[in-house]
């Protein structure tokens, strides 16, 4: 699949879910996120655990549903037996992600803590650099794939939230899927002054 209609997909679902419910939505809840990239399977073969970062919102169509965009960084350097397999001096994973996601939060009556879950599909540009014997190279290509998770929020003012998420992302990559897992730090801002969406 080429990376121009991969990107088009990703956008299309996200928006085509986002925007029939904006309107209808009781607040918006918009943040950054940060942590590490961790890799799993035959990709952590080769790949150290790395750093990711990004931004991300989230429409609520009512206090426990919402739907959302998010775009999210994710760089991993290559392991030194793996380097030297190769013959290089450097080698740097990268993943870029463009993509749509549901959230449902628990319902917690009168509570600031705020667990849920989340599932979404994306665009992953994934980019592999490669730097040795005075010579550098790249490879690019963006491919369709899944990440599901889960979250903990608290609400330390009636507008903003702090943290933790655990995300595991599924990327269809030529010939076998890559995957890896975010663990990190989320701060969120409410639009609202809600101070819990799960707790009406």
């Amino acid at each position: 699949m080429s990376n121009k209609k991969s990107l088009f997909l990703a956008f299309a679902f996200a928006s085509l879910m986002v925007a029939p419910m904006a309107h209808a939505a009781p607040g918006m809840t918009f943040g950054l996120t940060g942590g590490a990239a961790m890799p799993m399977g035959d990709f952590s073969d080769g790949f150290n655990t790395g750093f990711n970062g990004g931004v991300y919102g989230d429409w609520w169509i009512n206090n426990q549903f919402a739907i959302g965009a998010d775009v999210l960084y994710n760089q991993m350097s290559g392991k030194d037996e793996f380097e030297t397999a190769l013959g290089v001096d450097k080698i740097t994973g990268t993943f870029i992600q463009f993509g749509g996601h549901v959230k449902w939060m628990f319902p917690m009556e009168g509570s600031s803590i705020a667990p849920w879950l989340q599932g979404g599909v994306a665009a992953y540009n994934g980019k592999v650099e490669v730097e040795g014997s005075g010579v550098s190279a790249d490879d690019s290509s963006t491919d369709m794939g899944i990440n599901v998770g889960a979250g903990l929020g608290f609400w330390s003012s009636p507008s903003m939230s702090v943290g933790v998420l655990g995300l595991f992302h599924n990327v269809m990559t030529e010939d076998e899927s890559t995957q890896y897992i975010n663990l990190g730090l989320n701060l969120t801002f409410s639009t609202t002054g809600t101070s819990s969406m799960g707790a009406k």
